[in-house]
């Protein structure tokens, strides 16, 4: 039964329509109170880490070298993102160890209170992407509504709305692992954005005045910089589509939730 589990793409594929319906709502002010319930489902798996960290391996307040630090972690922590973030790391790494595997949900057993948790999760992800699609969308409609019946603009917003978030639908489908899409996307923008261009403009800015510097010093900084960035887009972005065309043809089986059913299906033997 576990081996004629569907891929990761297929469920992908399901939540196509569910992901478009949310996306198409236009208001903000609908989306907002949603964003906080999200943000409690966040804080409820960060106590759920802690809770399995303490219950897998209940001596790990007295690991070096975080001895000490717990009460500070723990009292401290919750009000800031990044501690959550900090929190549910490194307790997820403290409670499994060499068996923790990401994300820190696919950890917690398959009962009935981790298997909601996972579902609130899974809820909070799903609108928090129509928030986090709500400014870029619009950053983009104020190019594209200029070509259309001003008349006409809600339709047509709807219409880009889903066509944009289908893209990404196919793209997600298509790279079900995010990992190998961010390396390419994170060389061809940092050599693009942090060296390539910034210092084209440079050199467009000061090339009259105050000009080039003796012995023309900002031209040679220029172009040192440029060449690395050049070297990060081409090294960078051949070695990721390599692992992007990997990810492509291999097959993406949902490995972690077989795991637990198997896991499960042992306990009740």
């Amino acid at each position: 039964m576990l081996l004629c589990m569907p891929s990761l793409r297929v469920y992908v594929a399901i939540m196509i329509i569910p992901v478009i319906l949310i996306t198409l709502i236009t208001e903000l002010k609908y989306l907002a109170p949603f964003s906080i319930l999200a943000n409690a489902f966040v804080g409820f798996c960060v106590l759920m880490a802690i809770y399995y960290a303490r219950l897998n391996n209940p001596n790990f307040e007295n690991m070096s070298p975080f001895n000490g630090l717990y009460n500070q972690i723990v009292y401290t922590g919750y009000i800031l993102i990044i501690a959550s973030v900090f929190l549910c790391s490194f307790f997820g790494y403290v409670g499994y160890l060499e068996n923790c595997r990401s994300p820190i949900t696919i950890n917690f057993p398959m009962t009935t209170f981790p298997m909601i948790l996972k579902g609130c999760i899974a809820a909070m992800i799903y609108v928090t992407h129509a928030l986090n699609f709500y400014m870029p969308f619009h950053t983009c409609f104020v190019y594209l509504k200029k070509w259309h019946n001003q008349d006409k603009l809600f339709k047509w917003e709807l219409f880009y709305r889903a066509l944009i978030c289908l893209i990404i639908s196919i793209v997600a489908i298509i790279f079900p692992s995010i990992d190998a899409l961010m390396g390419f996307l994170g060389c061809f923008c940092l050599s693009n954005m942090a060296f390539i261009g910034p210092n084209f403009i440079y050199m467009v800015v000061i090339w009259d005045r105050p000009g080039l510097g003796k012995f023309k010093w900002r031209l040679l900084r220029s172009i040192v910089f440029v060449a690395i960035g050049i070297f990060i887009l081409i090294c960078g972005t051949m070695v990721a589509s390599v692992e992007m065309v990997e990810t492509f043809i291999q097959s993406t089986p949902i490995q972690d939730y077989k795991l637990e059913v198997e896991k499960v299906l042992l306990a009740k033997a």
